[in-house]
């Protein structure tokens, strides 16, 4: 993983981290046994699909743009496919607080969201070469041969 991608991805999981302790605790004390469940069950959905996308935009940094479409939103289907079995399943039973699950997973979401825009600004990163910067070998274009 790039440095760059594990400092986001440091960035954003110490406070959604944090936010998910703290919804688990308050959803133990408020629904039980089943709130927790819901809680656990929400940070783990939350953290499963905020890291796979930064691990797949890390794994494509650099191959052709075209290539990267294609697998983000592969992996964006992949994902609400496997979010919407997930809940389907967890709603038709009693085990799991659904009040838990949602208010947690908007927490958790929301402090992992303001987690990455903190490490986006902090890291100052330019989306640009400037004229003059060594471009990395992995992103200059091939050179073509003559058959």
């Amino acid at each position: 993983m790039h440095s760059y991608d594990a400092a986001v991805l440091r960035a954003a999981a110490l406070p959604a981290g944090a936010v998910a302790v703290v919804c688990s605790a308050v959803c133990l004390l408020v629904a039980g046994g089943p709130g927790l469940a819901g809680a656990v069950l929400a940070t783990t959905v939350v953290l499963a699909v905020f890291t796979t996308t930064l691990w797949m935009c890390s794994r494509t940094r650099s191959t052709a743009p075209g290539l990267v479409t294609a697998a983000v939103l592969g992996g964006y289907l992949l994902k609400v496919l496997v979010l919407g079995a997930l809940l389907a399943v967890a709603g038709s039973t009693s085990a799991v607080s659904g009040g838990a699950v949602a208010a947690t997973l908007v927490a958790v979401t929301l402090a992992w969201m303001a987690g990455e825009v903190r490490a986006f600004t902090r890291l100052r990163t330019p989306y640009v070469e400037p004229v003059g910067w060594p471009v990395p070998a992995a992103a200059r274009p091939a050179e073509r041969t003559r058959a």
